[in-house]
């Protein structure tokens, strides 16, 4: 199929373990339609971001396979019978209510690209001590130093945490003194 001024990425799935992504924004919808279908013929997955509200309906309203995620501003369609593997798992933490429309953009294409997400909403500038509590379910480990989190941040000891029990100080870090300067706490991959 030949776009006016589209040159895809055909080989990016072999690259990197997904096609390649549409930036909408700015692009007709003529062009839009014609690289969504381009990719749908050829069994890719689409992703479409930043795209107008007007644009996305108009475009389900032709391609029932699109769903609209009208707060990411984000197309998606997968090829019927469509299975990908997830690769593995991000915690989106979010600021306040400003910040998810992009939070759910990352969530949409982080998706898309086969990671599983979590979100932790309003956590803030002056809320960091709401993390630890949002996140000891989604995180199978979670290893602060010493009393460093809760001095640095003024929080209460660890032994008062909801995830005392999954928070355990390294050799290393209790070497180093009683009064650490580590202002987070270490995060293994998930």
């Amino acid at each position: 199929m030949d776009i006016p001024a589209v040159t895809l990425d055909h080989d990016r799935t072999r690259r990197c373990g997904f096609p390649e992504a549409i930036f909408g924004e700015g692009k007709s919808l003529a062009t839009l339609r014609g690289i969504i279908a381009e990719q749908l013929a050829r069994g890719d997955e689409v992703l479409v971001t930043r795209v107008c509200a007007e644009t996305a309906a108009a475009l389900c309203a032709e391609l029932p396979e699109l769903r609209h995620t009208e707060l990411a501003r984000t197309l998606r369609a997968s090829p019927q019978n469509a299975t990908r593997k997830t690769v593995g798992k991000v915690v989106i933490v979010t600021a306040g209510t400003t910040d998810l429309p992009v939070a759910e953009e990352a969530r949409e294409t982080l998706e898309w690209m086969g990671v599983a997400t979590t979100m932790v909403h309003d956590v803030g500038v002056a809320g960091p001590h709401r993390l630890p509590a949002r996140l000891w379910w989604s995180l199978p480990v979670w290893r602060a130093p010493c009393r460093a989190w809760s001095e640095a941040t003024s929080l209460a000891p660890l032994s008062e945490s909801p995830l005392a029990s999954a928070m355990a100080p390294t050799s290393a870090d209790c070497r180093r003194s009683s009064r650490c300067s580590i202002a987070a706490p270490r995060m293994w991959p998930l």
